[in-house]
């Protein structure tokens, strides 16, 4: 495996994960001087950056830190880091992601097997408790199913993202004005340039599942108000508003092994939701 990797992670006020990152990153299968790990602090305000310099003077052939502190952007925050990344290959995932073992290794070799200049892992989720509380189950439930916005939707979530650096030479970087929404943006560019974007499923990251209310409240006004952005420009190709967005829905999201598990209070409980959440993404994208 000849190329060299480099890893960008964006970071705003967040030194408890970024350790459980760099503890994952830096225990990969891949010898160390085979990647770098950029961390691109977005203007934390906390004790972030003091962490990260701390793995930067113990790794210092390994760890870099970088900053942009211009713009209030996780976008922003990449295309800071893939200015300075020294990789034919860039990987990107988050701050509150913990990569397997395995990670870089199955990423690139992925990418070399099938002949492909991008592609998306899998990403799965990790609970506080053994079993999910009902907003966990609602998170995991509906988001980030990779292999879904790949192959229906032509983009990757950059929690979990490989692509060659030619591919940003070519077609530029992340959009990095938009709140919500510029890796759907960034990959429908290069999908409909007609390149390659391929499901990696052995490239494993896990990501938290949401647990409150007000966790998933934030997330959800943060997508919807990327989407009203897309929708502006004219680039947002999937999820476009339409007459049945005002119709209530009677499902609840399911999963492959905790929707088995639901209570009848539970269910009832996320047909709420579910249409809570679809109502407030129809309001703020009108208004």
């Amino acid at each position: 495996m000849s190329d060299f990797v480099s890893i960008i992670i964006p970071i705003f006020n967040d030194p408890i994960r970024i350790r459980m990152v760099l503890d994952a990153l830096l225990t990969q299968t891949l010898p160390q001087d085979s990647y770098e790990i950029i961390i691109a602090d977005n203007g934390s305000t906390d004790s972030t950056p003091q962490v990260i310099k701390e793995y930067c003077t113990e790794y210092s052939n390994i760890v870099r830190l970088v900053f942009e502190r211009q713009t209030q952007s996780s976008y922003a925050a990449r295309n800071k880091g893939l200015r300075v990344a020294r990789g034919k290959i860039l990987a990107f995932t988050d701050s509150d992601c913990v990569p397997a073992q395995n990670w870089i290794e199955a990423g690139v070799r992925a990418l070399q097997h099938q002949k492909a200049k991008c592609g998306g892992g899998r990403i799965t989720f990790f609970f506080k408790s053994v079993r999910p509380n009902i907003y966990e189950y609602y998170d995991s439930a509906r988001k980030l199913n990779q292999q879904a916005y790949i192959d229906q939707a032509g983009f990757a979530a950059t929690a979990n993202f490989f692509a060659r650096r030619e591919l940003f030479d070519r077609y530029g970087e992340f959009r990095y004005n938009l709140i919500s929404g510029g890796d759907y943006e960034f990959g429908r560019r290069l999908t409909t340039a007609g390149e390659k974007m391929i499901y990696i499923s052995d490239a494993i990251v896990q990501h938290p599942a949401r647990a409150s209310f007000k966790e998933i409240l934030k997330k959800s006004s943060r997508v919807a108000a990327g989407q009203k952005e897309l929708e502006y420009i004219g680039l947002l190709e999937h999820g476009t508003l339409s007459w049945r967005n005002c119709l209530p829905k009677f499902r609840y999201p399911r999963d492959g092994y905790w929707s088995k598990t639901l209570s009848f209070t539970e269910k009832i409980q996320l047909v709420f939701l579910t249409n809570l959440f679809s109502y407030l993404n129809l309001w703020s994208r009108i208004r």
